[in-house]
């Protein structure tokens, strides 16, 4: 306990705790970018495929998986972690 009676926060848990923030943004950004592209799709079938479009499709796709690979990865990783810390067996 510190002096004013607070509990010191553990260095690592709020390591942790900053990088499930972030992996819970970086998803929320992949699955934005996945559904903006199903949008645009929708837009360039009625428009019949104008190359913009096909242009901010992949682009979009390309920004989501790049997000979402890193954000998944690491949000297991935190998330096995804390189960490791409260004593509870891993699934592999």
């Amino acid at each position: 306990m510190d002096r004013d009676g607070s509990q010191a926060q553990d260095p690592v848990l709020a390591k942790r705790a900053r990088i499930l923030h972030w992996t819970e943004v970086g998803q929320r950004v992949a699955y934005l970018c996945f559904a903006l592209s199903v949008v645009v799709f929708v837009i360039a079938f009625i428009a019949q495929f104008p190359p913009w479009t096909v242009s901010v499709i992949v682009g979009l796709i390309v920004v989501g998986s790049v997000v979402f690979i890193p954000a998944v990865i690491l949000g297991h990783a935190a998330k096995a972690a804390d189960r490791e810390d409260r004593g509870e067996t891993s699934h592999y």
